[in-house]
């Protein structure tokens, strides 16, 4: 079960609808990539199309979306595009990555210190659809 951690209003349209995933304020999604998003979760892969940002053009690209809320309160889009190779993340030894890359096991679960000297939890798992951990 997953809790829903964002509600439809919080979503950011405008940003959605530059990426052809909604028009004239209404989604474009299914209903589980809704869920997902909403839950917190990224969506399943979806293919883009015509992206344009900062003199880039994109015509066409398979990734994720998911949702991350920012310093003001907002939701942030993010993308994940499908990379070449994976990036190992510093606090994961080679072993541990492979683990998680070949599905051994599903997440790893790391304590670090944050810029306060706090300890914090931090979860790693990988989507193998996008090559990517998730910290």
């Amino acid at each position: 079960m997953n809790p829903v951690n964002f509600h439809e209003d919080d979503l950011p349209i405008q940003d959605l609808e530059t990426i052809g995933l909604a028009a004239g304020g209404q989604l474009l999604l299914n209903v589980d990539d809704l869920k997902a998003l909403l839950s917190g979760r990224r969506t399943g892969l979806m293919e883009l199309h015509n992206l344009e940002a900062d003199n880039i053009k994109i015509k066409s690209i398979n990734a994720k979306i998911s949702l991350k809320p920012n310093e003001k309160g907002q939701m942030d889009l993010l993308i994940h595009p499908i990379y070449r190779k994976a990036e190992v993340p510093d606090l994961l030894s080679d072993t541990e990555a492979q683990q998680l890359q070949k599905g051994d096991v599903g997440s790893l679960l790391r304590i670090t210190l944050d810029n306060h000297g706090k300890k914090k939890e931090m979860l790693v798992e990988y989507d193998p659809d996008t090559k990517e951990f998730i910290v």
